[in-house]
């Protein structure tokens, strides 16, 4: 062999190398050749994480090893050309999960909040009562005009509300008498009705008993309250027998994290509950708009309106922005940067603040079929919510701006629920009993 053709052998296995090795980066990097269509494409990947998580997972079809375990979280699924697939998530025992996945070149489609409820794993608490509350660990219950819990009687006949610390707000519709019981020690109530008249007239010098319209407890004080009657607004401090008077003309309040909203024919006024101080927030506010809730962040305040204006306003401007004109529901995620709310047509849409900037914060979800909400409670994951409509259905519902929606029906007829972060249970009541559901 000449030294000619040895160095054409060599220059073209060089050659071949270079090829080969930019090949293979090209591959690693992600990219593909078209050969049908002579052109080159990049692939992209689907990441799954669920809760479960030793799920089946299959993709248009084809079953998918799920390589979740103490090393990974999740399962990547990579090397997918551009495009549309179908994904199902099952597990046996479980409501099933489908999406419509859209790939895109050099991305990765993230859903990492999967979440399967039980088909079975509910258990039966007690037989069916007309109301129960559950908080704090401790379920209390009503029949007829009787309260009790663990089987001992509470004075009263109306469940009001729970303090943080587990003590029940109750009424007696006869007297119109609040009162409040520690559920440690049964044996004695507290008539919040009668200390905050005598309070009123002892330190305020107010003369004449009033009736209580409404009450609140203050969040992680259990011997706080706020205090309303037809005439105005009052913090009461139980423990050292002290009152205040923090506004008037009022026909509602509302409490949210540390603060209370109120409105008179002066505007929207806010008291923080910890420093105690007051502020007009919006003077264009009055007592005509009929004001249906308020919910609060750190930097943004939402309000719904009765002609169903719902508006937020940015605490540090000011300045107020209406985003929908006929709702008649919302709900505040607990992180705060989603907000539920509920058109007067059914439909169901979230508002993400986070999204805002890049024109994406609306993310339609269901729509009720001509049934209206009757209570939501946001999951801990903050990416499902729990949906009770007035026809009694009782829903879980994802957050997601992909279709379809995934919603699973856990039951109908339910009369009330509610959503136990601390044990990640649901609680609900229908015509056969009170019953929990581990999510």
């Amino acid at each position: 062999m000449t030294l000619k053709t040895r160095r054409t052998i060599f220059y073209f296995l060089v050659l071949l190398f270079v090829i080969a090795a930019t090949l293979v980066i090209f591959y690693s990097m992600g990219f593909r050749i078209d050969f049908k269509n002579f052109a080159v494409t990049e692939t992209g990947g689907i990441y799954v994480r669920s809760n479960p998580s030793d799920i089946g997972i299959v993709l248009d079809g084809k079953q998918i090893k799920n390589r979740s375990g103490i090393l990974n979280s999740g399962t990547l699924i990579d090397d997918l050309s551009p495009g549309i697939y179908a994904l199902n998530i099952d597990f046996d025992g479980y409501a099933s999960w489908q999406k419509d996945v859209r790939v895109l070149p050099g991305i990765v489609s993230v859903f990492d909040s999967i979440v399967l409820i039980s088909n079975d794993g509910r258990e039966k608490l007690m037989d069916a009562v007309h109301e129960f509350r559950f908080a704090n660990g401790l379920l209390v219950t009503r029949t007829q005009d009787t309260i009790e819990f663990d089987g001992a009687q509470i004075t009263g006949n109306e469940i009001i509300d729970f303090t943080d610390g587990g003590n029940v707000i109750t009424q007696d519709i006869a007297s119109e008498n609040y009162y409040l019981s520690n559920i440690s020690d049964l044996e004695s109530s507290l008539n919040l009705t009668t200390m905050f008249n005598n309070l009123k007239e002892i330190r305020l010098d107010l003369p004449g008993a009033v009736s209580i319209v409404k009450i609140a407890p203050y969040p992680f004080d259990d011997s706080r309250f706020v205090v309303m009657t037809a005439r105005a607004l009052y913090v009461l401090n139980t423990d050292d027998s002290e009152i205040e008077q923090i506004g008037e003309q009022t026909d509602d309040f509302f409490v949210a994290n540390d603060e209370v909203f109120w409105v008179n024919d002066e505007g929207l006024w806010s008291y923080g509950l910890v420093l105690g101080n007051k502020s007009l927030i919006d003077n264009s506010f009055t007592k005509s708009d009929d004001i249906r809730k308020v919910d609060a962040s750190d930097d943004r305040l939402i309000v719904l309106r009765g002609s169903g204006v719902l508006s937020y306003i940015d605490r540090d401007s000011l300045n107020t922005t209406t985003t929908y004109v006929t709702a008649r529901y919302f709900s505040f995620s607990p992180n705060r940067q989603l907000l539920m709310f509920e058109g007067t047509n059914g439909a169901i849409t979230v508002y993400d603040f986070e999204e805002e900037e890049d024109g994406k914060q609306l993310i339609p979800l269901v729509d009720l079929s001509g049934a209206s909400v009757d209570k939501v409670a946001w999951y801990e994951d903050n990416a499902h919510i729990f949906v009770k409509d007035s026809s009694g259905s009782l829903k879980f519902i994802e957050i997601d701006n992909s279709t379809p929606i995934n919603e699973v029906l856990i039951s109908g007829d339910v009369n009330d629920f509610t959503y136990d972060n601390d044990t990640d249970s649901l609680y609900y009541g229908n015509d056969s009993g009170v019953w929990r559901l581990e999510i």
